[in-house]
């Protein structure tokens, strides 16, 4: 008996650590192939409406996803975000070329820049809004007549940039806000809907048409 016991207690932790990542990892990928299923039994999937709340590993998995979205993938998903907020009456995504400087516009009234970074190498945090994607946004802005923007990014925003906006906020009657990261995801926990999944789906099959 005293033996069974011992051999109980002889774990290799190495071994269940990486059958926990595994899984955690299976999960990610089973998730996106039932989407898959239900597309394909759905032809009009927008008449499938039963969706659930998110949990904290389906907000992992999100983030996952979005950091691996091209930059006009996350464009779209950030176009798709604002409009489930309910905060807008009206949402619009513009051309992928040619852009006048903006990304988005809400209500008519406000610019959005949207910019998602990866180099390569999983890096995504280290990328910085600097005072020039600022600058840009600003001189569409001024040019259009538009008061509010707004810079959505899956990076942070560097010192420069803080100061910018803080020059702006005084001597102009011009609005900027950040969206970082953090603030995107507490964005979706809001929605709290796994309907997000089923939209990150949708949004990469138009990418793979538009490239094929």
């Amino acid at each position: 008996m005293g033996e069974i016991i011992l051999k109980l207690l002889d774990v290799n932790y190495g071994e269940m650590f990486f059958i926990f990542i595994l899984a955690i990892l299976s999960y990610e990928w089973i998730k996106l192939i039932i989407v898959k299923i239900f597309k394909f039994i759905f032809k009009d999937h927008n008449s499938f409406k039963e969706y659930n709340s998110l949990s904290e590993i389906d907000l992992k998995i999100a983030e996952n996803l979005i950091k691996n979205m091209t930059g006009r993938e996350f464009e779209k998903f950030c176009a798709w975000l604002f409009k489930k907020s309910g905060k807008y009456e009206s949402v619009e995504l513009t051309k992928a070329s040619c852009d006048g400087g903006k990304d988005i516009i809400l209500n008519g009234d406000t610019y959005v820049e949207c910019k998602r970074y990866n180099d390569g190498n999983g890096e995504y945090d280290t990328f910085e809004i600097g005072r020039e994607i600022c600058q840009k946004l600003v001189g569409a802005m001024v040019g259009d007549g538009i008061k509010k923007g707004i810079i959505v990014t899956t990076g942070s925003i560097n010192k420069n940039a803080w100061e910018y906006l803080k020059n702006i906020e005084k001597n102009t009657d011009l609005q900027l806000e950040f969206i970082i990261f953090s603030e995107l995801i507490n964005m979706i926990r809001e929605i709290n809907s796994d309907e997000i999944f089923n939209e990150i789906i949708n949004i990469k099959d138009e990418t793979d048409l538009a490239i094929n």
